[in-house]
């Protein structure tokens, strides 16, 4: 084919996807993963147990059993009382379930923002709010938290008053900082959020993590909705999410749903996952205990400005060696980025954050594995560190 005759073609499809597809998609990136073959992947916030050999003998003794030509049930009763018993979700709450709480947070702002097109949510905080209000060609608000984390309740009220936003989500504890808000600061948001005829989305995602619970707000507050998931207990692979809330909402958004979106395999390995629900909880309980293990070895770097988390990774600041670093730019403003690119090289796969919004600049996040992937982690850090130091990354 000749130059003009590609050059000819490649502008009819430009042309065309100009045309059919809308400007808010293609504005907006892909969700990227990155590649962890090879390597010890703690990147993800998953749990690194295997999965427990009871359920693994329970899901396949009942696999022979699955209907595989029949479309799976909209609404699987048995998991519903497996999870209001687990949970002590109240009979009055409906709740609706998702593949992955992603699917859910797309349903919400399908039905509820283009009525108002403002989606607004504290920043940084997880990706997914922002982009998939920006793909559902929505405007999407942030409010920046404070310097040290913590909620911006001033700003985030008038924000709130000032956008009357259809959707606040608010992820508790927070990804990617850690931390977590208390019971007073979420019910005052709640009461602003209800005077503005707002729903508030409290995302729990890394409840299993704190001692912190949001269940029973959606009964005191009738505009508050509860999302949930298995993925950071050992379920990622399943995708499997939850939202709770009136009765009268969920009905709504279940109007929204794919009829069919939990497959007959998913559902049945989360019924044999929830009768063994005490095994995924001790493996949480050992990833609380390591977690606590990792950040004081390292808050035992220098180098490092380690945040508490309420959830199963950690945030940490690569500080500049000198502090005259501090205001070289070209010296200092890549810091997690050689970092994370040393620590790969070590065969360690962390999340570097550095870019994606100023208040975590210089930031990596590391997820909390078993205590031995833990060590391998710490080992590549200081390795990759000291690689820096010595002039190898421009640090020293």
């Amino acid at each position: 084919m000749s130059d003009s005759r590609t050059a000819a073609d490649q502008g009819l499809r430009s042309s065309l996807i100009e045309a059919l597809i809308p400007e808010s998609l293609r504005a907006v990136g892909a969700y990227h993963v990155q590649n962890a073959k090879g390597l010890l992947k703690l990147d993800a916030m998953e749990n690194s147990f295997p999965l427990p050999s009871t359920v693994e003998a329970a899901f396949r003794s009942r696999l022979a059993s699955l209907e595989i030509n029949r479309y799976p049930s909209p609404h699987p009763q048995r998991i519903e009382q497996q999870i209001r018993q687990l949970y002590g979700i109240a009979d009055e709450s409906a709740m609706i379930f998702g593949n992955g709480s992603d699917e859910l947070i797309q349903l919400l702002i399908t039905v509820i923002a283009p009525q108002n097109r403002v989606v607004l949510a504290p920043v940084p905080s997880f990706v997914m709010y922002a982009n998939l209000a920006k793909l559902l060609d929505c405007q999407f608000v942030g409010v920046p938290l404070q310097a040290d984390f913590s909620l911006d309740l001033a700003a985030m009220e008038e924000a709130i008053r000032t956008q009357r936003p259809g959707l606040v989500f608010l992820a508790q504890p927070n990804n990617p900082t850690g931390v977590a808000y208390s019971q007073a600061t979420i019910l005052e948001l709640a009461e602003q959020c209800r005077q503005s005829g707002s729903l508030l989305v409290i995302d729990e995602a890394y409840e299993a993590f704190t001692d912190y619970s949001a269940i029973g707000l959606e009964q005191q507050f009738e505009n508050v909705l509860i999302l949930r998931t298995l993925s950071k207990l050992g379920m990622a692979g399943a995708r499997f999410g939850m939202l709770f809330g009136h009765a009268a909402w969920i009905s709504e958004f279940d109007k929204a749903r794919l009829p069919y979106n939990i497959n007959v395999f998913t559902q049945l390995f989360i019924e044999v996952a929830l009768d063994h629900y005490d095994e995924f909880m001790a493996q949480t309980e050992a990833l609380r205990a390591s977690r606590s293990v990792l950040e004081s070895q390292l808050k035992a770097l220098p180098w490092l400005d380690v945040f508490e988390s309420e959830a199963n990774f950690v945030l940490v600041r690569v500080l500049p060696k000198r502090d005259s670093d501090a205001a070289d730019g070209t010296a200092t403003d890549a810091l997690a980025v050689r970092l994370h690119k040393g620590m790969r090289q070590q065969g360690v796969l962390v999340k570097c954050l550095h870019g994606g919004h100023p208040l975590v600049e210089n930031c990596l996040r590391l997820t909390v594995g078993q205590s031995h992937e833990n060590e391998q982690m710490m080992a590549a850090l200081i390795d990759a560190h000291k690689h820096l130091e010595d002039g190898e990354g421009g640090i020293g």
